[in-house]
C-alpha cells in the first residue's frame, strides 16, 4: 500500500504568514519580519483581533497570485513525493477556493485536496493520512497520540521544540523527505 503524505499548504508551500507580517508592518507603520512569529497564531504575537487578522488573510488570498511559494522548485518537489506515494493537500484556510486556484495558478501537483475551515482542526486526525507534512507545532503532541509521522517544516513559531519525538523530524525542505522516509519505512 502507497504512503499517503498530507502535505499542509500555509507556511510549507506558500508564503502566507511572511505575506501577512508584510502587511501588518505597514498598516501599523512597524518593522517587524517573520522571525517576529514566534507563536503559530498572529493573535498571539500582535495586538490584533480575529476580524482584523481575518482581513488581512482575506487580502492575501483575494491576491493570491502575488503570494510566493515557501520554496524554488516546489512544482517539483512535491511531484517527487508522488512518485513515492499519494499527496493529499491540507488546508484549515478560510478561503479553500482561492487556495486551489493558487495550486493551479502555481501548477502544484496533487492526488486529492482536502479543506477544513476551522484553523484549530486537528490535522493529525485526518482519516488515511500516514505522514504529515506541516508547521503548526500543536501537531507533535498529537501525532504521536495518534501514530502518525510529522515532517515539521521549519518556521520561526516552532523553533522552540528543541528535543523532538522519534516519529518528528524537523525539516527545512520538501526535497529532504525521500531520503529521510527509509528511516521509518523501507522503500
Amino acid at each position: 500500500m502507497p504512503i499517503v503524505f498530507g502535505l499542509d499548504c500555509d507556511n510549507v508551500l506558500c508564503k502566507t504568514m511572511s505575506r501577512w507580517v508584510e502587511i501588518y508592518s505597514r498598516l501599523s507603520g512597524s518593522h517587524f519580519t517573520i522571525e517576529n512569529m514566534t507563536q503559530y497564531s498572529t493573535l498571539e504575537v500582535f495586538p490584533v483581533s480575529y476580524t482584523y487578522s481575518m482581513n488581512i488573510f482575506r487580502e492575501i488570498w483575494n491576491n493570491y497570485q502575488t503570494l510566493e511559494t515557501e520554496e524554488v522548485g516546489l512544482r517539483d518537489k512535491v511531484l517527487a513525493l508522488m512518485k513515492i506515494g499519494k499527496v493529499i493537500i491540507l488546508t484549515n484556510n478560510a478561503f479553500p477556493d482561492k487556495v486551489l486556484e493558487w495550486l493551479d495558478f502555481n501548477e502544484i501537483p496533487y492526488h486529492e485536496f482536502r479543506s477544513n475551515p476551522d484553523w484549530q482542526h486537528d490535522k493529525a486526525t485526518e482519516p488515511g493520512i500516514d505522514i504529515l507534512i506541516d508547521d503548526k507545532p500543536e501537531l507533535v503532541e498529537s501525532c504521536v497520540k495518534n501514530g502518525k509521522i510529522l515532517f515539521l517544516y521549519d518556521q520561526p513559531w516552532n523553533r522552540s521544540l528543541n528535543v523532538l519525538p522519534k516519529n518528528v523530524v524537523r525539516i527545512q525542505s520538501l526535497a529532504e523527505i525521500p531520503r529521510l522516509l527509509p528511516v521509518f519505512y523501507q522503500l
